[in-house]
């Protein structure tokens, strides 16, 4: 299997009302991808990113997204919906999309 990287940088806009976004997808095809909005920069507050500024767009642990999935028909519109709660999180202060829990502070029991 290739460890070819593969970059794609285009535009993105969640709705007609809304700014258009430069978005920056990379992945390999073991790997998975990572999103990024270039352009306008999301606040640094921004909820659901991780540490180094990409998108964090599902819950890993569900295996919603796996390699053999074509990143048109995932990746893209899951970026697309991210788009469209980031800027209601602008105009509300209240991420209103879809949530996984996160355990990173749970005990060990």
């Amino acid at each position: 299997m290739s460890s070819r990287r593969t970059i794609w940088t285009g535009p993105l806009q969640p709705t007609p009302e809304s700014s258009v976004y430069t978005v920056r997808i990379s992945f390999t095809p073991s790997g998975i991808p990572a999103v990024r909005v270039l352009a306008p920069k999301p606040r640094a507050t921004a909820p659901h990113r991780y540490r180094n500024g990409d998108l964090c767009l599902y819950y890993p642990k569900d295996a919603s997204w796996t390699p053999d999935q074509f990143i048109w028909r995932t990746i893209v519109p899951w970026t697309v919906s991210w788009l469209f709660f980031y800027e209601l999180w602008l105009d509300t202060g209240k991420w209103l999309g879809p949530e996984a829990p996160h355990d990173f502070h749970k005990k060990a029991g």
